[in-house]
C-alpha cells in the first residue's frame, strides 16, 4: 500500500507514531532490566558495606531475581485467565462506564496509596 500523502513526516520510512512506540517500549525494557540488575546487587551486597544490602548469598539472590522475572511474565497468563473466566461477568468490571476505567483506576489508587503509606511508616525515625 502506497503512502498517498507525500508531505507526511516519517521515521526511517515509517509513520511518526512508530517512533513514539519505539521510544516507549525501549525505555520500559531498559528500566525493567536495569532494575533487575540493581536488585541482584542489592540482594547480595554485604550489610557492612557503604551501600548496604541484604547480604544474601549470590546464588540465592540470582534465584530470587530469576523467580521474579518468571512471575512477571507468568502473571499475565493468570490475569488473562481470571479476566476471561470470572471478571467479565461482574457488573463493576465495565471498563467503558461513562468512558472511564473505574475499576482499574480504583485498584491502581489503592495499591499506590498503600505503597506510599507503607513506605512512610517504614522510613520513620524510631
Amino acid at each position: 500500500m502506497q503512502n498517498l500523502n507525500k508531505t507526511e513526516k516519517t521515521f526511517f520510512g515509517q509513520p511518526r507514531g512508530l517512533l513514539t512506540l519505539f521510544q516507549t517500549e525501549f525505555w520500559e525494557r531498559f528500566s525493567y532490566y536495569g532494575m533487575r540488575a540493581i536488585l541482584v546487587y542489592y540482594l547480595y551486597a554485604l550489610t557492612t558495606a557503604d551501600n548496604a544490602g541484604l547480604g544474601l548469598p549470590k546464588a540465592q539472590a540470582m534465584a530470587i531475581v530469576s523467580i521474579y522475572g518468571a512471575l512477571v511474565y507468568l502473571s499475565t497468563i493468570v490475569g488473562g485467565w481470571v479476566a476471561d473466566r470470572f471478571a467479565h461477568n461482574l457488573p463493576w468490571w465495565n471498563f467503558n462506564h461513562f468512558g472511564t476505567h473505574r475499576f482499574s483506576n480504583t485498584i491502581w489508587f489503592i495499591f499506590t496509596v498503600r505503597g506510599i503509606i507503607l513506605n512512610y511508616l517504614g522510613n520513620r525515625d524510631a
